[in-house]
């Protein structure tokens, strides 16, 4: 039987450093008072200070990407707020067009939000953009937003893009699967592409056998609370 351990090890600096400060940067880029940096954006705040979903459902289809990324990650932020009192289910009804926008900065955002509004049975949309997205930046928001949901519906695609040809996307991916399995594999995102194939084969193998012991794990990581 597998056992994962419910500690949290260290799955390389690099790898928790570029996937965790993805999330910090966009933290950092939704400052609720960006109006200095972009007058255009001053409506935007205006209507998160308001909690105003309505306005910020419409702005996220503006055409300015500017204008729609930052409509987004409001709704995030206000769902993710409990004395917001906004639901995070009209969040997602509100971000969830994002995804099949044509603009990669709009679906990257949407990926994002999702990590904060979404939950592990709803990542549909993730797992779509992270096995067949074009854009890097959006698969890495995606794997981001599966592994920090720990939705094990999207382990399949994690797995898979620990060989994919955008090395962040790789850290991202393996990030994903140790926060669901609290497992270290034998695996370096700089290894060459047959040996990273391999190693993605194998793991694949032991899925089936790995949900158990993810069960057991998310159990008890519950019960020890987040990092």
């Amino acid at each position: 039987m597998w056992r994962f351990s419910v500690t949290r090890k260290a799955v390389g600096g690099t790898t928790l450093i570029a996937c965790a400060g993805a999330i910090a940067l966009w933290t950092l880029l939704r400052d609720p008072t960006p109006a200095e940096a972009d007058p255009k954006l001053a409506p935007i705040a205006k209507m998160e200070r308001k909690r105003d979903v309505p306005a910020l459902t419409t702005a996220a289809r503006d055409p300015d990407p500017l204008i729609a990324s930052r409509a987004i990650e409001a709704l995030a932020f206000l769902a993710s707020l409990k004395s917001a009192k906004v639901d995070p289910a009209v969040a997602r009804d509100a971000i969830r067009p994002a995804f099949d926008d044509q603009r990669p900065a709009i679906r990257t955002s949407a990926a994002q939000a999702w990590s904060a509004v979404g939950t592990p049975a709803d990542v549909n949309e993730l797992r779509k953009i992270l096995s067949s997205d074009g854009a890097p930046e959006a698969r890495r928001a995606a794997a981001n937003a599966i592994g920090r949901l720990r939705a094990w519906d999207g382990v399949s695609e994690l797995v898979d893009a620990m060989d994919d040809p955008d090395a962040l996307v790789r850290q991202c991916a393996y990030t994903g699967v140790f926060r669901m399995t609290g497992a270290k594999f034998q695996y370096d995102i700089d290894d060459r592409p047959d040996v990273r194939r391999a190693t993605v084969a194998s793991i694949k193998r032991m899925i089936p056998a790995m949900k158990p012991a993810h069960d057991d794990f998310m159990q008890r990581f519950r019960k020890a609370g987040p990092p």
